[in-house]
C-alpha cells in the first residue's frame, strides 16, 4: 500500500467519524429543541388557562354588580347557596 493510499483511509476514517459525531450532535440538539418546545407549549397552555380564569373573574365581578344579576339574585338568591339550585326550582323561576 503507498503512502497515498494510507493518508487516503486515514482522512476516509477521520471525515466518517466527524460526520457520524455531528450527526449525533444534530439528533442531540433536534431531542433537545423538541423538549424545549414541549415546554414553552406548557407554559403558553398554563397562561392561556390563567388569563382565562382572572378574565371570568373579571366577568363574574362585573355582572354581579350589573341589573340583570339582582332579578336572578332575589328569585335564586344563588350567592349564598352552598348547594347546587334543584332544576325544578329554576324551571319554576323562570
Amino acid at each position: 500500500m503507498t503512502d497515498f493510499e494510507t493518508y487516503s483511509v486515514v482522512l476516509s476514517t477521520v471525515t466518517a467519524l466527524i460526520t457520524l459525531g455531528g450527526l449525533i450532535y444534530a439528533g442531540i440538539q433536534l431531542t433537545k429543541a423538541k423538549e424545549q418546545l414541549q415546554a414553552a407549549y406548557n407554559i403558553h397552555a398554563a397562561n392561556h388557562d390563567w388569563n382565562r380564569r382572572v378574565a371570568a373573574q373579571a366577568a363574574l365581578g362585573e355582572y354581579n354588580q350589573s341589573v340583570l344579576s339582582s332579578a336572578l339574585q332575589s328569585e335564586f338568591d344563588y350567592l349564598n347557596c352552598r348547594e347546587a339550585i334543584p332544576l325544578s326550582k329554576i324551571e319554576a323561576g323562570f
